[in-house]
């Protein structure tokens, strides 16, 4: 792999010169209490029943680990669970405005403080039970436990339910992303999670969704079965979702009908699909878009990275025209600020730093390393950042910077991050979904750890990032908030807090069998799915 992808970055350089769990535990959903849901509680091996015109498989290329939506609320855990778990508001289609689920009304109070809540009755979840009020507050305990990032500026200890069908949630200010925090609020049960103890949550969970749990082998094979007490009953009778980290098997299942749908194709791969007319392979891209970022960290403020000046040589060694080429299959774009341009805050990056190879060894020997400098790269073990990793490593060694490729599964990268035991430079790929408030957050929340972690938090421009985000949250006006996030994206592009290298949308392949899926953000929409 490393010499074709040698070959073909020496080509595009030419070019340009003239972008889970691997245990094998087994286990079902619901089997911590009587009134759990309904599965097959024999089978200690994943299913063998192939898809059919009731049953649709899905290949995603990472296991997150847990049944528990708050252990997971990144696109990598919605791409399993969404089906099971239902929000009080969600991303609309088209802009991804917030659309209410199991809100039925809602107000504000005049000063835009208070947000009252009125449920939609009639909800059961999985073990029968109705969803009251109490429940919802309940999941506001465990994200704020887990995510408490993902909500805002929540006044936490006066959430309450005023009957068993209205919920009041105040905030310590105005909060103009009010609803798309609730996005990230997915309702499970108070009586079911109460019923287990903690070290059971991500193996048992309750949701309200149209799917719930059946058995499942982590790292291999989770099987969702209908829920018939839903209020609008779905087609299919069973949901079968794979792991498949090898984007070149799921591109086999596709093509031989071993899955219906893939999650985690090469892009070279993708391109293809929409080239040929019928192979019987339809492709379909987001409506959020991703952007691939390299994340510094020298938790100590010690080391190469806490050099400004080493964190821009980086920049300048990489060559993002090149790397869309040979990884991305030209699918994505160079990004050029921390925003990816399908959002209104976007705006390019004032003074960008440009691919330049003399540029980055004159950075590195101003910064003390003439001889160029290693350091360790953190990579997840899918195919795309493999290949990521291989035309890195080529174009930083002509700079003199050796990157010392360490790859694992996504926990395991995202562990070594945020604990800042392991200083180095972290692949990370972030959805914007209409307004880049997650991204913000992930960085510079202090109840994020890499807020402490990354070692950002003593540079002397950090404290207006974080001054800057918490004016823009306060901002209802989107063209004013929009005109702060160009302020704070500024600070961190010119400080290399974080590089952004490469924009795309996620595109899905999927059998020209399969209709009615569609996608909403970081929402892959399999439970609306059925043949024809």
């Amino acid at each position: 792999m490393k010499r074709f992808v040698s070959i073909l970055l020496v080509l595009a350089l030419g070019l340009t010169a003239c972008s889970g769990n691997g245990g094998s535990a087994a286990g079902t959903a619901g089997s911590g209490s009587e009134s759990g849901p309904a599965a097959d509680k024999s089978s200690s091996e994943p299913s063998k029943e192939s898809s059919g015109k009731n049953t649709l498989t899905v290949a995603i290329a990472i296991d997150p680990g847990s049944l528990n939506p708050y252990d997971r609320l990144e696109n990598v855990g919605r791409q399993l669970w969404c089906p099971v778990y239902e929000p009080l508001f969600a991303y609309g289609e088209g802009d991804l405005s917030p659309t209410p689920v199991l809100a039925d009304t809602y107000e504000f109070s005049e000063d835009q403080k208070d947000l009252t809540v009125h449920l939609k009755k009639g909800i059961k979840f999985h073990n029968g039970e109705e969803m009251k009020a109490s429940d919802v507050v309940y999941s506001f305990e465990m994200i704020h436990k887990k995510s408490p990032a993902h909500m805002g500026d929540i006044d936490w200890d006066h959430i309450k339910a005023l009957d068993d069908y209205t919920v009041f949630i105040p905030y310590n200010s105005v909060q103009g992303l009010a609803l798309y925090y609730l996005c990230n609020l997915y309702i499970i049960s108070e009586k079911h999670m109460t019923s287990l103890s903690e070290e059971q949550w991500s193996t048992d969970c309750v949701g309200t969704g149209p799917y719930m749990w059946g058995d499942f082998i982590e790292g291999s094979e989770y099987n969702l079965i209908r829920f018939d007490d839903y209020r609008e009953k779905k087609k299919l009778d069973k949901i079968v979702v794979r792991i498949i980290p090898d984007s070149n098997v799921q591109k086999i299942e596709i093509e031989t009908g071993g899955v219906d749908l893939a999650c985690g194709l090469q892009f070279s791969d993708l391109a293809s699909f929409k080239e040929e007319e019928g192979d019987g392979v339809e492709v379909m891209p987001s409506n959020t878009i991703a952007i691939m970022e390299l994340i510094h960290c020298f938790p100590d403020g010690k080391g190469p990275l806490a050099d400004i000046r080493v964190r821009q040589a980086l920049s300048y060694s990489l060559n993002l025209d090149a790397i869309n080429k040979i990884v991305f299959s030209n699918q994505g774009a160079p990004a050029t600020a921390i925003y990816p341009s399908g959002v209104s805050a976007y705006a390019p990056a004032e003074n960008q730093r440009e691919y330049s190879v003399e540029k980055a060894k004159a950075l590195l020997a101003e910064a003390g390393y003439p001889d160029g400098v290693t350091i360790d790269f953190y990579c997840q073990n899918t195919s795309m950042f493999q290949m990521l990793a291989d035309v890195m490593t080529g174009m930083c060694e002509e700079a003199g910077i050796t990157l010392n490729v360490i790859m694992s599964d996504f926990a395991t990268v995202e562990g070594n991050m945020g604990t800042g035991s392991k200083p180095g430079v972290y692949t990370l790929r972030q959805y914007v979904n209409g307004d880049p408030y997650i991204l913000i957050n992930y960085f510079f929340s202090k109840d994020k750890i890499l807020f402490t972690k990354s070692g950002h938090n003593t540079d002397e421009k950090f404290q207006e990032a974080c001054e800057l985000r918490e004016k823009a949250f306060l901002q209802n006006d989107i063209a004013k908030r929009n005109e702060i996030y160009h302020d704070l994206m500024q600070i961190v592009y010119d400080r290399a807090y974080y590089e952004p290298v490469i924009e795309y949308a996620d595109q899905v392949a999927y059998s020209d069998a399969v209709k009615g899926f569609w996608m909403a953000g970081p929402i892959y929409h399999y439970e609306d799915c059925y043949f024809e």
